[in-house]
C-alpha cells in the first residue's frame, strides 16, 4: 500500500518560510512546529527569499530588465 504525499498550499508555504525568516529560530523548530521534514522547510525558505527578491526588483523597477 503507498503513501498519499502531503499537499500544502502556496500560502501555507510562504507563512512558515516567512515565519522562519523573520523569528530567526532554527529551522527543526519551526518544522516541528508545522509539522513538516526540515530540509521541505528550508526548500520553501529558499523559493520564498527568491521571490522576495524578484518582488523587491519588480517594485524599484529594473532598469536592465
Amino acid at each position: 500500500m503507498s503513501q498519499q504525499r502531503q499537499k500544502y498550499t502556496p500560502e501555507y508555504r510562504r507563512e512558515a518560510a516567512n515565519l522562519l525568516i523573520e523569528s530567526q529560530r532554527p529551522i527543526a523548530y519551526v518544522a516541528k512546529e508545522f509539522g513538516v521534514a526540515p530540509g521541505l522547510l528550508g526548500r520553501w525558505v529558499k523559493n520564498e527569499r527568491q521571490r522576495l527578491r524578484i518582488l523587491g526588483w519588480a517594485k524599484r523597477g529594473c532598469s536592465s530588465c
